[in-house]
């Protein structure tokens, strides 16, 4: 990380395993002798108290309060909100921005978040301290970047997982954490240079991103294309009859899915969390069922002997599985290894000798599969689809030959963008990885950044 830039000629030891060598006039010092407050939402009463004195709402109402879950959201629309009592009635933990939120219990314990300050009136929700610091010793910006370094992060995460299963951070562990500064001035200067530099990265990365959408979306595009449409682009079409599916090739078949299974069911649909083992009869839920037509991710097991009592709604291989609820219409192939398995209230088709299991359910995930579920789909809360729903999708189907034609295309087509969609999710990687080290080096004065000039040529950080 030092090679482009100037280091420090003078170092000393900090006496950290953390910070190693610092410059010889930074200082070494803890959270606790720079901050000036440190509370969470229980310094406003106990829980039965907070109870009775804040409700949480929905719609916008007087302010906003931040959750564990909005860190790093950019606190957007979505959320929870109070009204103007509850504001007050928690107003030693009010947000006015530049404020320091620190996650201190679960997966989310140890992340470290500045409050920014154009959200309007904010307070704090439960599992999460506030922090301020001395402004006549640390900027804001410089503090903002330091708990982006990684010396801050391996902390947090030793102090939060060295007591107990479940990760958790107290005030002691908070105040413990080492650091180091310059003077002001200094600490202007890196923060001007870390805002510079990690600006450069994020757009990077941002543009990987979008790349990223746009290769699924391509993915995606080319896929549907193929099994609604085939492969030869002079293939005579003809109007399907059905408005949604439009024309289609001539020789291919219209129907309904009803007709390209021997049966269509649905799974499981009583309570089976008593039936649970550490091994038996694998279970598919709905999280296992990927829009790429495979079943992965963990999977619960089922007593034989619950699993047999319900024959009837056995999986076998090359069935497919289709979510019922939540995000219906999602389908995936049974495996030869989750033969005789079962599902849990998801739906279960058994494809008939002319039909291929693997267009039945890329044709299920394509666009016009997701269309029709958004628009046949049922209920508030979440969207359902039931047996009739799905035995009734239209759907247009070619000769087997060239269902396994168009499955081996669709194959290739996805490894080759799921090859280009993996290498630039690992470019993101290592930008993320660099800008974390880059901010390292700089707030632990590994790099020397008091004389950068911008490309433009101007000074940073004055």
């Amino acid at each position: 990380m030092t090679g482009r830039y100037k280091v420090y000629l003078e170092n000393s030891d900090s006496n950290s395993e953390w910070l190693g060598e610092i410059p010889a006039h930074w200082i070494v010092s803890k959270f606790a002798y720079v901050k000036t407050v440190l509370t969470d939402y229980t310094a406003n009463g106990s829980f039965a108290d907070l109870k009775k004195n804040v409700a949480y709402k929905d719609e916008p109402s007087f302010a906003r309060l931040v959750r564990l879950t909005d860190l790093r959201k950019d606190l957007d629309n979505d959320g929870v909100w109070i009204d103007e009592s509850a504001y007050n009635y928690l107003k030693k933990s009010a947000l006015f921005g530049g404020e320091f939120l620190l996650a201190n219990v679960g997966a989310y314990a140890g992340l470290f978040y500045q409050m920014p300050y154009n959200k309007g009136p904010a307070s704090l929700a439960p599992n999460m301290f506030m922090a301020k610091f001395s402004q006549t010793k640390i900027l804001p910006e410089f503090m903002a970047y330091v708990g982006q370094s990684d010396p801050i992060n391996k902390q947090l995460t030793l102090n939060a997982t060295a007591s107990s299963a479940q990760p958790k951070l107290n005030k002691d562990d908070f105040k413990s954490i080492k650091f180091c500064y310059p003077s002001l001035i200094e600490q202007q200067k890196i923060a001007g240079f870390l805002d510079h530099e990690t600006a450069k990265i994020d757009t990077l990365i941002a543009k990987q991103e979008k790349l990223i959408e746009l290769l699924k979306e391509k993915r995606q595009a080319v896929i549907s294309h193929a099994v609604t449409k085939g492969l030869n682009p002079n293939a005579p079409m003809r109007d399907s009859g059905v408005e949604w599916l439009g024309e289609v090739p001539e020789h291919w078949s219209v129907g309904r899915y009803k007709f390209c299974n021997d049966r269509v069911i649905v799974g499981i649909a009583e309570a089976a969390t008593h039936a649970y083992a550490e091994d038996g009869v694998p279970l598919i839920r709905s999280t296992n069922i990927k829009d790429d037509c495979e079943l992965s991710g963990e999977f619960l097991y089922l007593k034989e002997e619950f699993a047999a009592s319900n024959a009837t709604k056995m999986l076998f291989e090359n069935d497919v599985v289709t979510v019922r609820t939540g995000y219906p219409g999602v389908s995936a192939v049974v495996p030869k290894e989750l033969n005789k398995s079962q599902c849990f209230t998801n739906l279960v088709a058994t494809p008939n000798k002319n039909s291929e299991p693997y267009f039945l359910s890329n044709f299920l995930n394509s666009h016009l599969g997701k269309s029709y579920f958004a628009l046949q789909g049922w209920g508030s809360a979440q969207q359902n689809i039931s047996v009739p729903i799905l035995e009734n999708t239209p759907i247009a189907l070619p000769p087997q030959q060239e269902q396994i034609e168009l499955c081996n295309f669709i194959r290739e087509a996805r490894k080759k963008y799921n090859n280009l969609v993996g290498k630039a999710e690992l470019s993101i990687r290592l930008m993320k990885e660099r800008k974390t080290a880059l901010i390292s080096a700089a707030v632990t004065g590994k790099i020397d950044v008091r004389d950068f000039v911008s490309e433009q040529g101007q000074p940073q950080g004055v």
